[in-house]
């Protein structure tokens, strides 16, 4: 009679004792390709040490080879079946394959494991017993796991996550699969043409990457994929944008997302309306359904994680702390994300998963002010609304106000009945506000009003600025922003008296007017920026900006970039070369561009050459890895042309390329 695979005896001590070690030096997370790494779970804790060991004995000590029986036939390769404590392993490629499963693995997004079978998606990650399938979370009875740069997973646990059935004949060393025939099936395309404006949360390096997105609409949070070929620019809707890549979307950016079919296929990234503080952290909130904890990080949908900081608060619907681990699949959150480092800084649970809620009638608001579309001479108006629940309450923590499309939660006074904003120095113009409440059973209501704000002086033109902090060269867009008093009006611009009637547009809901200009070859000036608007009603008024515009476009030369090219693949060091008129120099930035769980974009030393007197240039190479931050997903090279005796810049070149 053939001796059973399981490691029992002395083999168990010796599991005994590395799982000793296991604990003690709480090394737990999956590391690099071959190296000895430590998986945890509620059952057991191996060390790569341990498993190997364990493979050793249950596959080099005589036995006879085991084989996998998939619907009565043996499959390729199932001599590589392994027992490590009563549970069935195969390698990923080795059962997939059999069962027809379409595989994608994603090490770093938490080492993911993706198999899709007969339009079905199920979701592990190394070391880790939770699951999910079609975003459904499962329980592992074992963890997947990677042994000498092989990845294996539990063979009953994904079998019958699939539909199917295992047995194993353990004299007979053999696994039987039963499961009805089939494979990969597409999904259904999940809806028609449509727009969704709102603020861009997080951009997961998925395939394909999928975008976070707050809809302004609906104020719900959104899972947004893009298409491999998803077009991005930088711009207001309606007029003349610039071209930008996905790597250019930020947490917290106002972003007009085209949809066909559910995908992504074209991004506008808006121009900001104001300068934001680089020392205070930008905080939007969220609201969905966890599919589970793991770790420090919350597993959001689309089985994306987001890191919680050490110093997170976690509230549940009573507004008590809790342990973060103590959320579970299908509780229904709400987190406050810092999109400057990209974690969450604060999580308060709405609604419990699977509870059946006994209260279903949602908050009632009682009164608003200013009241809606009322008009206010105060430019600090205090803004404010209170409501209530007559049976589970008000969670408090969980109220939301966003003030002109941004989130300003953080900066209000939350009470048990009301929610409070004191904003300052407002704009004349129309000003809307969108506040959220939750009680404890997790019913929402949602309010949404607006008021304007017209200053006694009777100033119609407010203020006028524009971006060009340094010289403008052909190429380049100057942009014009103009904010009124009483918007919805007519606005035209000039630049000084050499291009005049240009046309501005009013940016959506604001007091805000842009207009853009595309300096071209041959455009020389400096000079003031002139805006002339006529309110709703009223007769037409002008206004200058502070500073000149320079726009120095007559070039001597083009400048050009030969090595390397758009769209190659770079090496870890990167030498930039190219042409550009003798007597000059050119000026090399590169932008490292890479986002995993926080964005690591940075800009590299720039470099400034000579051109030589063949009209050649050349940089000494730039270090493209940047150590433990590896390579980036792609790199933005800018050559600038400077002037022969200033550092001016009359001329420049923009290409990208790709670090993988």
């Amino acid at each position: 009679m053939k001796r059973q695979r399981q490691v029992g005896g002395d083999e168990g001590q010796w599991v005994e004792r590395i799982r000793a070690i296991a604990n003690s030096h709480r090394l737990w997370r999956p590391g690099k390709d071959g190296e000895a790494i430590m998986y945890s779970s509620t059952r057991t804790v191996y060390s790569v040490v341990a498993v190997l060991a364990l493979l050793t004995v249950v596959a080099a000590s005589g036995f006879g080879a085991p084989k996998v029986m998939l619907n009565d036939q043996e499959i390729a390769d199932g001599n590589m079946l392994v027992v490590i404590q009563n549970s069935l392993l195969l390698p990923v490629r080795v059962l997939f394959d059999a069962l027809g499963a379409q595989t994608t693995y994603e090490p770093d997004q938490q080492h993911k494991l993706t198999a899709t079978r007969d339009g079905k998606t199920l979701t592990m990650w190394l070391g880790n017993q939770l699951a999910t399938l079609d975003e459904v979370p499962l329980s592992f009875a074992a963890t997947p796991m990677r042994v000498r740069k092989t990845n294996y997973v539990p063979v009953r646990d994904v079998v019958e996550a699939f539909g199917g059935t295992v047995k194993h004949d353990r004299a007979n060393e053999t696994a039987y699969i039963t499961i009805a025939p089939g494979g990969v099936t597409p999904p259904p395309p999940p809806g028609e043409t449509k727009t969704l404006e709102g603020v861009a949360l997080q951009v997961f390096q998925t395939d394909p990457i999928q975008m976070l997105l707050r809809d302004n609409a609906t104020n719900k949070t959104e899972l947004v994929p893009l298409v491999a070929q998803c077009q991005v620019s930088k711009g207001e809707p309606g007029q003349v944008a610039t071209p930008a890549q996905v790597s250019d979307i930020k947490a917290g950016d106002q972003v007009v997302v085209n949809l066909v079919q559910g995908l992504a296929h074209d991004i506008l990234i808006k121009t900001p309306s104001g300068t934001p503080d680089p020392g205070a952290p930008d905080l939007q909130h969220m609201r969905v359904e966890l599919l589970g904890v793991t770790g420090k990080y919350l597993l959001l949908p689309g089985n994306n994680s987001l890191l919680v900081a050490d110093n997170a608060i976690i509230l549940d619907q009573y507004g008590q702390a809790i342990a973060l681990n103590a959320l579970g699949p299908k509780d229904r959150v709400l987190i406050i994300v810092d999109t400057t480092h990209n974690f969450a800084v604060r999580v308060v649970r709405e609604a419990s998963g699977g509870a059946v809620a006994q209260d279903t009638t949602p908050p009632v608001f009682i009164g608003i002010a200013p009241t809606h579309n009322a008009t206010v001479t105060d430019d600090a108006p205090t803004v404010r609304t209170r409501f209530s629940d007559a049976e589970s309450g008000i969670n408090k923590a969980a109220t939301t106000m966003i003030f002109d499309y941004q989130d300003v939660t953080a900066q209000c006074d939350l009470g048990d009945d009301y929610v409070e904003y004191l904003p300052q120095n407002l704009a004349d113009g129309f000003h809307s506000v969108d506040v959220t409440v939750i009680d404890r059973a997790g019913n929402s209501n949602r309010n949404q009003w607006g008021f304007v704000v017209h200053s006694p002086v009777g100033k119609e033109i407010l203020s006028v600025t524009h971006n060009a902090t340094a010289t403008l060269t052909a190429g380049e867009v100057l942009q014009i922003t103009v904010q009124v008093a009483r918007p919805g009006g007519e606005m035209k611009w000039d630049i000084g008296t050499w291009k005049e009637g240009l046309k501005a547009n009013r940016m959506a809901n604001t007091n805000l007017y842009t207009g853009l200009y595309q300096v071209q070859n041959g455009d020389v000036v400096t000079t003031k920026l002139k805006a002339h608007y006529r309110p709703p009603g009223g007769t037409w008024s002008d206004a200058e900006s502070a500073t000149a515009v320079i726009i120095s476009a007559k070039m001597p030369g083009a400048v050009k970039v030969t090595q390397p090219t758009e769209g190659d693949v770079v090496g870890k060091t990167m030498v930039v070369a190219g042409t550009a008129p003798a007597a000059h120099r050119v000026r090399v930035k590169v932008r490292f561009n890479k986002q995993r769980f926080f964005d690591m974009s940075q800009d590299l030393p720039e470099q400034i050459v000579d051109v030589a007197a063949n009209g050649t240039w050349k940089t000494e190479p730039f270090q493209t890895d940047l150590g433990l931050l590896g390579k980036a997903d792609t790199y933005d090279i800018r050559a600038e042309l400077l002037a022969a005796n200033s550092d001016a810049v009359i001329a420049v070149k923009k290409l990208t390329v790709k670090g993988k």
